[in-house]
């Protein structure tokens, strides 16, 4: 009868060491869990963030291309001014005395 009390009792002993173990791997995978979890909503911040900037760059790169549109025909306009000055100039210094 004793031997089987010693026996129960190294089993259950024994038992409570796996629990103490499950108790740790869950706590360990919980952990990590929670880690992965917190990855992933960094991660779709990060996915959704990119997607602005992406926006934001394609339109920027629509605006440089409409100011440099602007820049070119002010350039043009500013050279016919030019041309047009130089050929008054001209003109009038034939009728200066």
């Amino acid at each position: 009868m004793e031997l089987e009390i010693r026996r129960l009792r190294d089993n259950l002993e024994g038992r409570g060491r796996e629990n103490e173990d499950l108790r740790n791997k869950i706590n360990n995978l919980t952990g990590k869990l929670q880690e992965l979890s917190i990855r992933s909503e960094n991660k779709l911040d990060l996915e959704r963030k990119v997607a602005d900037y992406e926006a934001k760059i394609v339109t920027f790169t629509q605006e440089i291309e409409r100011l440099n549109r602007v820049l070119r025909d002010k350039t043009n306009e500013s050279n016919e001014l030019v041309t047009r000055l130089r050929s008054f100039e001209s003109e009038s210094s034939r009728y200066t005395v």
